[in-house]
Order: C-alpha cells, then sequence, then structure tokens
C-alpha cells in the first residue's frame, strides 16, 4: 500500500508476517480487528508467530502490537529464547522508571531456571505502578506460588479503577484467568488469597478484581458478591 513501508518480516508456515511504518506509526500488516493476530497464530501451533511476538518487543518497544505480543509469547514461551534478548533483560535496574525496559522481563516467561524466577519477583515487587506489563505478563506463564503470592499483592492493593490507563488490569486479569483454567487455582483460592492481602472497607478490592477478571466491562455482578459473602466476605 502507498506509504506503507515493511521493516520487518517473519515467515510462517505458509504465510509471512510484515511489521510496516505507516507514517511513523508502526503495526503488523496482517493484524486483526480484535488485535489477536499472534495470539490466534501461536495457539494454532505457529511457533514462528512466538518468535515474532518477541521481536516485536524487543526491536519496537511500545507499538500498537505491543498486547497482542506479550499476550502470544506469554500464552507459549521459547524454550530456550535468544540469549541477547536475556541479557538485555537481566541488565535491567527493575529499580527505576523505564517502560519500554519493562517490557523486557516477558523474555523470562515459562522458565524452568530458579534464577529467571526470582527475577521475575524482583520485578514484580520492585517495578512501580504502570511499569509491570511485561512482567504481570510473564508471570501468568507461571503456576509458582512465589510468583502467585507477588501479583496477587498488586492486585490487592491496586483496585482495577486505580489503574485505569497503564495496561494492568488486562495482564493481572489475564493472570487470574490462566491460572484457575490451569486448575493451579480455583475461583475461591483467588478471592481467598486476595482477601489476605486486601485492607479495603468491606474488601471492596477483592471484589472489583473478581468482577473485572470475569468482564472488564462489568462493575457490579450480584453473582459474584453473593459467591463472595456465601465464602465469607
Amino acid at each position: 500500500m502507498p506509504g506503507n513501508k515493511i521493516i520487518s518480516e517473519w515467515k510462517l508456515q505458509g504465510m509471512t508476517l510484515n511489521l510496516i511504518d505507516r507514517g511513523g506509526s508502526v503495526r503488523l500488516a496482517q493484524q486483526t480487528g480484535d488485535w489477536d493476530l499472534l495470539t490466534c497464530l501461536v495457539k494454532a501451533g505457529f511457533k514462528e508467530a512466538t518468535r515474532c511476538a518477541l521481536d516485536i518487543i524487543f526491536q519496537y518497544g511500545f507499538t500498537i502490537d505491543t498486547v497482542d505480543a506479550l499476550r502470544a509469547y506469554s500464552a507459549v514461551p521459547l524454550a530456550d529464547p535468544p540469549q541477547q534478548y536475556l541479557d538485555v533483560c537481566y541488565a535491567v535496574d527493575w529499580s527505576r522508571d523505564h517502560q519500554t525496559q519493562q517490557l523486557f522481563a516477558i523474555v523470562l516467561a515459562g522458565s524452568s531456571k530458579q534464577s529467571d524466577k526470582d527475577l521475575l519477583c524482583k520485578a514484580l515487587r520492585c517495578s512501580k505502578a504502570d511499569m509491570r506489563d511485561g512482567a504481570l505478563y510473564a508471570a501468568s506463564s507461571f503456576n509458582d506460588m512465589p510468583i502467585i503470592e507477588a501479583v496477587i499483592a498488586i492486585a490487592a492493593s491496586n483496585p482495577p479503577a486505580s489503574l485505569n490507563g497503564t495496561g494492568e488490569p488486562s495482564a493481572i486479569a489475564l493472570c487470574f484467568q490462566r491460572w484457575v483454567e490451569r486448575e493451579t487455582l480455583t475461583a475461591e483460592d483467588l478471592s481467598f488469597w486476595l482477601r489476605r492481602s486486601d485492607t479495603s472497607p468491606n474488601y471492596r478490592c477483592t471484589k472489583e478484581w473478581m468482577n473485572f477478571t470475569v468482564c472488564p466491562a462489568w462493575r457490579e455482578l450480584p453473582y459474584l458478591d453473593a459467591a463472595l459473602r456465601d465464602s465469607g466476605v
């Protein structure tokens, strides 16, 4: 298309993904209307799309495809990610404000190394609000309790509305959804762990997160309020 410059491309099975520069806006040419092209591809078994997602994050930072790339990579992370990307991640100072560099924690997703898990916990605990997207999406790929507790600690002290304007509510909700789907936690477990750290009046923070996890567009769900009440809230 006129005005579109191809700046990167990835060969998949029978197709090519093109990253284009459209007048200063970088995006995947084939992106879907729901902004989930990479997520759909990795779930369908296109392993090359996983590398594409990682390349977009590390080489281009924040783009219109960043959330899709984070969701895709955390869904099916590489067993052996490129060492150059790991080295970049290991060099990040998680206590400093750096919106682009904080995305690099995504490369830790699915790692079997305890040192990587410990680093992810550090990124979750040390990074400031709106600086945790990469770490939160990476956390969704693990079933380890220290990582789960670190995410729950963030949620219990930050109701969804307080994080409006950031990508963190969706990332936290995805963690909760994946842990329940994988039966790492039940919904009852999740509400219990949230309540343990929740200091808001009448466990309001816990209720909002449970509601937001079911449907981000809903703020009051009588069913969940009743379920929480029955469980002791």
